[in-house]
């Protein structure tokens, strides 16, 4: 599941790996200057898929304003401003053309800031797993974990003083038994995302 799912909750920092079934595997780098270089790179090919063309179309409609969530997010933000700046400067000054170089370093700032918080909420996890995603063969360790996680979650295990029973379950008529299922779930502290507000 996403980050976005623990947000529905404030105690969704806290709860994450409160249940035995539950397992959270949290990609973090060692090294944060690998960090900031990846998201560089990331924020340079949003600008070379034309994140600034798109900006302008969606100012163009006039049905969207720079207070709306979606214009918020990182990028679209600083293109919007940017692109405000140059209308006004034109007013004026005809000609003047958009500082993309500007608009670049706000642009992997705002996107530093918001990997920053991400890795703070992710720590406030004490019972995640930690794979340090700027290390080699950092995929297959995940993969790894996740299966030992799921094996050691699918050997079934009959708790003291309880006996099967019809429901499946664990004899209290709840169904739940044996926990041979496992919720997976995977935050990504090296793909920073578009969302301005990552933590509850």
């Amino acid at each position: 599941q996403p980050l976005s799912s623990f947000h529905t909750t404030k105690k969704g920092a806290t709860t994450a790996g409160s249940t035995s079934a539950s397992a959270l595997f949290s990609l973090e780098p060692e090294d944060r200057s690998w960090l900031h270089g990846r998201i560089a790179q990331r924020f340079d090919a949003m600008l070379d898929a034309g994140l600034i063309d798109e900006v302008r179309a969606l100012r163009a409609r006039g049905d969207l304003h720079p207070d709306l969530p979606s214009m918020r997010c990182v990028g679209y933000r600083q293109a919007w401003e940017e692109l405000e700046y140059q209308a006004m400067r034109c007013a004026s000054a005809p000609g003047t053309q958009l500082n993309v170089a500007f608009l670049r370093e706000r642009g992997i700032v705002a996107t530093r800031q918001l990997a920053k918080r991400q890795i703070t909420w992710l720590r406030s996890m004490p019972d995640r797993h930690v794979i340090a995603c700027d290390q080699p063969h950092a995929t297959e360790r995940l993969v790894h974990a996740v299966l030992q996680r799921l094996d050691h979650n699918a050997a079934p295990t009959m708790h003291s003083g309880t006996t099967p029973s019809d429901d499946g379950g664990d004899g209290d008529g709840d169904g739940d038994g044996a926990r041979t299922g496992t919720r997976i779930d995977i935050g990504n502290a090296s793909r920073a995302g578009t969302t301005e507000h990552p933590a509850p």
